[in-house]
């Protein structure tokens, strides 16, 4: 409401400088309803709709107007949220939102931007590591889900002589993120999401390298031969 309705009314009052038009104030708006989003329960399929479409009308409408036309450069952030956007929608079941998600990163042509989970290992260029620096937490546990689920022939071709390696960054250095009232580092929000998983794998972190971790090879296997590819990996709740 605040967002849609009392920043408008505020703009009317001559005595406000308020530019609804600024690209700031719409992607306030837009976050406010994916903020909202993120508060709703997965069984609220109606309120979370209804803020789905208003984030989605925002952002093709208001945001980037011309990418139903043409290619379009998409900031990091802002595609982070879309993806987020369909995270959240399907957070009864993930799994739902996996065809949408796809096709924002993979199929849509109009959409330009540079997120990726891969990234070149620096101390060995032949080798691809994953890397969920720019993602927020959301995505980052949807995506782990998603490349051990239906992307397990990739990772064992890129992965085939070593463990699944994860760029998390050093300690000292990592970027902080807020989850549930504390402070976490990329390789704690990871190892917590493994934890949901029908078989926990673990993280480890290289001992030469310490901005590197990687999957506990054993934990992989039997999380393989356990969960068939395109089932769940998560509990059952």
């Amino acid at each position: 409401d605040f967002y849609d309705n009392q920043i408008p009314k505020l703009a009317l009052n001559n005595n406000n400088n308020i530019d609804l038009q600024n690209k700031v104030m719409i992607s306030l708006r837009s976050i406010g309803h994916l903020k909202i989003m993120g508060t709703l329960n997965g069984n609220e399929i109606e309120k979370l709709s209804f803020h789905h479409q208003k984030y989605l009308d925002i952002f093709e409408n208001e945001l980037y107007p011309d990418v139903k036309s043409r290619p379009t450069s998409i900031s990091l952030k802002d595609i982070d949220n879309l993806i987020q956007s369909y995270v959240e929608l399907n957070k009864e079941s993930w799994m739902k939102g996996v065809k949408d998600i796809e096709k924002i990163l993979f199929q849509k042509s109009n959409y330009i931007h540079s997120l990726s989970f891969w990234r070149q290992d620096n101390d060995n260029k032949n080798q691809m590591l994953l890397d969920f620096t720019f993602f927020s937490t959301t995505t980052t546990c949807f995506m782990l889900r998603y490349l051990m689920t239906y992307r397990r022939e990739d990772l064992n071709q890129i992965f085939k002589n070593c463990p699944i390696q994860i760029f998390c960054g050093k300690s000292y250095s990592s970027r902080m993120e807020t989850i549930s009232g504390w402070t976490s580092q990329k390789n704690q929000i990871i190892q917590n999401e493994l934890k949901k998983w029908k078989v926990q794998i673990r993280l480890q972190q290289d001992k030469k390298n310490l901005a590197l971790w990687y999957l506990n090879e054993e934990d992989v296997e039997l999380f393989f031969e356990k969960v068939p590819p395109g089932e769940d990996c998560l509990k059952l709740q």
